[in-house]
């Protein structure tokens, strides 16, 4: 039997995953909070509860999706410690189109973030500073590694790297 706390987390989920594919299927701004409930199985109250209302739900459900598809196709794919950065490259690229291109669960996450880059919601400067940027870092330094030069000393990223980078992600 279920207490209050597992009711409670049970619905959220629930409402996450429901918006997901609502979000997904017809964007933010044509989504409603009643579809949304419909599918979840619960009353409109729960969103206000949960999460104050559809921007709340709607930044809720891209840090959920982005989550669980850095879980299901992380950038390294488990590669050993001491991969070439060529291995940590493709790597970085097979997941980055895995996680955008992928059937299954939850495959609404390269749906909402290709929604979020063309038609950008008040979430846009969230999903830059916790999912986008981390991961652009990321092939940022792989791309470095490659490069002659190596990792730029002051921490920041050669320029080189930075537009190699950007020419990675667009080309993907």
């Amino acid at each position: 039997m279920e207490n209050g706390r597992e009711r409670q987390e049970n619905t959220k989920k629930r409402l996450i995953e429901a918006a997901g594919e609502v979000f997904s299927e017809k964007g933010f701004r044509a989504a409603t909070v009643r579809e949304i409930c419909g599918r979840a199985r619960t009353n409109i109250s729960a969103v206000n509860y949960h999460f104050r209302d559809k921007d709340g739900l709607y930044a809720a459900v891209l840090e959920y999706s982005h989550a669980a598809a850095i879980i299901k196709y992380p950038p390294d794919l488990g590669l050993k410690e001491g991969a070439t950065a060529e291995q940590r490259l493709y790597a970085f690229i097979h997941s980055f189109l895995l996680r955008f291109l992928a059937e299954g669960y939850p495959s609404w996450h390269g749906k909402l973030m290709a929604q979020e880059i063309s038609d950008p919601t008040r979430a846009l400067a969230i999903v830059v500073e916790k999912s986008i940027r981390p991961l652009f870092n990321r092939l940022a330094g792989i791309i470095e590694d490659l490069l002659p030069a190596g990792r730029a000393a002051d921490g920041e990223v050669h320029e080189a790297a930075y537009f190699c980078a950007m020419s990675v992600v667009g080309q993907c």
